[in-house]
């Protein structure tokens, strides 16, 4: 049977508070309000996770002594996560004053480890950054005002900018080449610009 002590039960190895019930090894129950476990050393030090029951029963980890305070990371009874935000549209949203996303890989090259997705003002960038993440190189740009694509740029004129290339005459890095392989193999390329 259930034992009570101290306001939690202990039934078959399962530790209970706020229920008789426990169903896993620590049941948190507690009627019309929120459950949460803080963790810290101090109120201004603490992280707090648990069920916001006052915002739609989300879970939520917080950076705070209360759930609803400085919630950093929400998940949704739909699914929906929210790095950012409390109130998540789709499967992942990530909300911030310039919010930027990396996918690094350790073993990459010197200042070629890490890739970076970025919303910049309205502008949505894909590039590398050093290995410090201190200094980047934008590869792609698409304006949030225009929709004009930039390669090469930050400042897309058209709707597709391309931008690059070096030399002059015969002898000069292209901008665009389209390429076809023949049925030999052989790649066949043409310059442009």
């Amino acid at each position: 049977g259930a034992t009570n002590n101290y306001g939690a039960v202990f039934l078959g190895g399962n530790v209970g508070i706020g229920t008789t019930t426990p169903n896993s090894i620590l049941s948190l129950y507690q009627a019309s309000a929120d459950v949460g476990i803080s963790l810290g050393n101090s109120n201004a030090t603490m992280w707090t996770m648990g069920v916001d029951i006052s915002d739609g029963s989300k879970f939520k980890i917080a950076s705070s002594s209360a759930l609803g305070t400085n919630d950093r990371l929400t998940i949704d009874t739909s699914g929906n996560v929210g790095i950012g935000t409390t109130t998540p549209t789709s499967l992942l949203q990530v909300s911030g004053a310039t919010p930027k996303f990396y996918l690094s890989n350790t073993s990459g090259a010197v200042n070629g480890k890490h890739w970076f997705l970025s919303n910049a003002t309205g502008d949505f960038s894909i590039g590398t950054t050093s290995d410090s993440l201190s200094g980047n190189t934008t590869f792609l740009t698409v304006k949030g005002s225009t929709g004009n694509v930039g390669i090469g740029t930050t400042g897309p004129i058209s709707e597709l900018d391309i931008s690059g290339g070096t030399g002059d005459g015969d002898a000069y890095n292209s901008v665009l080449s389209l390429t076809r392989i023949s049925s030999t193999g052989n790649r066949l390329a043409g310059k442009i610009v």
